[in-house]
């Protein structure tokens, strides 16, 4: 972590006594860090020849840090696609369920229909059958009926020419 310094106001009393400001440099040190190259003097005194290994561990951090970063995003994406294709897959399967069953009512249906025109036939069939027996059982009736009548008609004919016969026998 880089340490951050906060640049101290001169106080009066430096100014009054500028050797308490010198006691706290280190000798061989400008009082202004930023003349020829004091801030890279201050960075050796502070951390003196660790420079290079803490840049070595950054790199290495960093580097660690990308190929985990890329690891991640590789393993990202491969489950994405993973997740796409079970999906997919899925969809499939459901689209091909959706379209059997739809195959399947399709085929009930037809057969519905075909038992609903062949119940239709016989019906129509059993109704045909049932007027022509209707209707010649009718005619037998009226058939019947109408020898009735005529020997009903023939009967009082007869009765009449008996009554006829015995009128004109008694007459006689």
């Amino acid at each position: 972590m880089a340490k951050t310094s906060k640049k101290k106001e001169p106080s009066e009393d430096s100014h009054n006594n500028p050797s308490k400001e010198s006691d706290s440099i280190p000798a061989g040190i400008p009082a202004d860090p930023t003349a020829h190259g004091g801030v890279d003097r201050i960075r050796d005194i502070l951390f003196g020849g660790h420079i290079e290994e803490y840049d070595q561990r950054f790199q290495q951090l960093k580097a660690d840090h990308d190929s985990k970063y890329q690891e991640l995003k590789n393993s990202l994406e491969q489950r994405s696609e993973e997740i796409a294709s079970d999906l997919n897959s899925k969809a499939d399967d459901l689209q091909n369920k959706i379209n059997e069953e739809a195959n399947q009512r399709n085929a009930a249906f037809e057969n519905l229909s075909s038992d609903l025109a062949n119940a239709r036939q016989a019906l129509t069939d059993d109704i045909e059958k049932t007027t022509s027996d209707l209707t010649a059982r009718i005619d037998q009736l009226s058939a019947a009926k109408t020898d009735r009548l005529l020997l009903a008609s023939l009967l009082r004919e007869m009765a009449q020419r008996i009554e006829q016969a015995e009128d004109s026998s008694e007459n006689k």
